[in-house]
């Protein structure tokens, strides 16, 4: 019942001798379990080998949750997107999404020709494992994703007084922002360790070239981003010109 249809073709042809007169008779509900089927027919067509096909009344199809997945990574304090799929026969049903402990969001589907996929969007508020839970009725789909850490942020600036501040409170739970005391202490791992860098109005003599080229690595081959912002600080007037930076700008 549950084999494939392309492997019973296969067979079935495999018993018929070369060159010998025979027929292959398929008893069955027309619901395929893969798609290779067709190649096997073509096989039997090539050969001269006859195909009956006796179609049997596919028995009623229940109700269920077949899947439960994120179409992008989790990550804590961003928004994603998630959806739910139900197979069985055409009607209305009601979806709960949530967690195992309370539901988060109900919505009424319609299956169409027996399939629905309904979208869901969800904020994880902590990194870690997160189980979330689809369910409809008694039925219950549990599913355990990875939350990754907020994304890590660099600030560098000081002229403007409280912006790292303001910066983080704009960003959210999502970025995990951290200032840079000095030029001289900053970041002995290196810029490669975030995912981003700011440079709000700093001027160019307070990032010592060395540190500027080492920002231009992080940047051009470890994927780190660069946000450079700022006024009397930035760009031409704050020396930014000729400088390692200068070729990202």
């Amino acid at each position: 019942a549950r084999s494939p249809l392309s492997a019973g073709l296969e067979l079935a042809a495999w018993e018929i001798p070369a060159a010998a007169r025979g027929s292959v008779t398929v008893l069955s509900d027309g619901l395929a379990t893969d798609r290779r089927w067709g190649d096997a027919v073509a096989g039997l067509v090539e050969r001269g080998i006859p195909l009956h096909v006796v179609e049997l009344r596919a028995a009623p199809r229940e109700l269920r949750i077949a899947a439960l997945q994120a179409t992008q990574e989790l990550r804590c304090g961003q928004s994603a997107e998630l959806w739910v799929e139900l197979l069985g026969p055409d009607g209305d049903v009601e979806l709960e999404f949530g967690t195992p402990e309370r539901s988060l969001e109900r919505v009424a589907v319609s299956l169409v020709q027996g399939r629905a996929r309904v979208p869901f969007t969800y904020e994880p508020k902590a990194a870690g494992f997160l189980e979330l839970e689809a369910r409809v009725g008694v039925q219950r789909l549990r599913q355990t994703f990875a939350v990754q850490d907020p994304l890590r942020v660099l600030y560098l600036g000081g002229r403007v007084q409280g912006g790292a501040e303001a910066l983080a409170r704009l960003l959210g739970a999502g970025f995990a922002l951290e200032t840079g005391a000095s030029a001289e202490t900053l970041l002995p791992q290196g810029f490669q360790d975030y995912d981003l860098v700011v440079l709000d109005d700093l001027a160019a003599e307070n990032l010592p070239i060395e540190r500027q080229q080492e920002l231009v690595m992080a940047v051009t081959e470890a994927g780190t981003g660069l946000f450079f912002s700022g006024g009397q600080a930035a760009f031409g007037p704050g020396g930014w010109h000729e400088v390692p930076v200068a070729e990202l700008l």
